[in-house]
């Protein structure tokens, strides 16, 4: 627990809330909280290699995180999902590399009670792409 406490502040990760209960799911579930410009802030750090790991462990995580690369575009990003109350939570974090931009994104959505789970999941990713589609930053 103290450890990972070490490291939450290194990665400077706030309102994060870890104890020997909470150690494997403290960011599904209970009090830790993070917003989607927490998010990308703490993506443009792992983007920049500004946070402290080993040049090892960010080639690693940088070819986990790709989800699709065609046509000079590169899409990254990891799904998330908890469930506080009963009212599940998803998040669809990353980021598009295109040409010599670079797009960071976060997006957060709460289900709705009259949605079915499958669509629900889906929803992460399908608003993000086409919010990229209406930018203009995806074709």
């Amino acid at each position: 627990v103290e450890q990972m406490k070490i490291y939450l502040d290194k990665l400077e990760y706030p309102k994060m809330s870890v104890d020997s209960n909470s150690i494997d799911m403290f960011w599904l579930q209970g009090p830790s909280r993070i917003n989607q410009f927490q998010q990308i802030k703490f993506l443009g750090q792992f983007y920049q290699k500004k946070l402290p790991i080993s040049e090892k462990t960010y080639k690693k995580v940088r070819e986990i995180l790709i989800i699709s690369e065609e046509d000079g575009e590169i899409i990254s990003g990891k799904t998330g999902l908890s469930i506080t109350d009963g009212i599940d939570n998803g998040w669809y974090i990353g980021y598009v590399e295109k040409d010599d931009d670079i797009y960071f994104y976060a997006t957060n959505v709460d289900e709705k009670s009259d949605i079915e789970f499958k669509t629900f999941l889906e929803l992460r990713r399908s608003i993000t792409h086409n919010a990229f589609i209406e930018l203009k930053i995806l074709d």
